[in-house]
């Protein structure tokens, strides 16, 4: 991998912390802010591990990416505990507007009016696998993750492709609810071997 890719991660990994910021200095002000604004640290997360585990650098350079990604993690765990169920309801909010509107999204790719890899709403996928894993056990996710599993399966079953927004997590659609990342749980520490592990 080049500087110049390393470089970018390390912008994301700066956007991701920013992102945390901003929800922690804006998080008590009042009106309802709109969907993805509580999300959006998770957001920023699932992009970093994506670029992480499409990381081909040396080890040193990715068991120090990997060190600031469970950094910001422990900062964005801290808050989610803080905040306690004031911002999981948020969250909660997040996931159900985001499943919804990956609903009409698919209805549209198969409307022929969307390309599926360039969908904003086919794009969240992630975030809303990351979003099921963070919250369930607390809230009653059962049918959101029905609803996804059949968008998925309608998104995939016409010609095989699977857009790039839609992964899977240790190849599972819905992970069980796993320690943060900071606990090395993730795909993202599995896919090294090394250095990267002894941090």
């Amino acid at each position: 991998m080049t500087p110049a890719a390393t470089d970018y991660i390390r912008h994301h990994l700066q956007k991701f912390e920013q992102s945390i910021d901003d929800i922690t200095g804006h998080f008590s002000e009042p009106g309802n802010p709109g969907p993805g604004y509580a999300s959006a640290p998770y957001y920023e997360k699932c992009s970093i591990r994506i670029l992480l585990n499409s990381f081909d650098g040396s080890e040193p350079d990715y068991a120090a990416l990997v060190k600031e990604y469970h950094r910001i993690t422990q900062r964005l765990d801290t808050f989610n505990k803080e905040k306690g169920k004031e911002y999981r309801d948020r969250l909660f909010y997040d996931l159900q507007t985001f499943a919804h509107r990956y609903h009409a999204a698919v209805c549209y790719v198969h409307l022929g009016q969307i390309n599926p890899d360039e969908g904003c709403d086919i794009s969240r996928r992630d975030l809303i696998g990351e979003l099921c894993r963070e919250l369930k056990g607390d809230y009653d996710i059962s049918g959101i993750e029905a609803l996804i599993t059949m968008l998925d399966d309608n998104l995939s079953g016409d010609s095989g492709h699977v857009p790039e927004g839609i992964r899977k997590f240790n190849e599972a659609r819905f992970p069980d609810r796993n320690p943060s990342p900071s606990d090395r749980e993730y795909p993202v520490i599995e896919k090294k071997t090394g250095s990267a592990h002894s941090e």
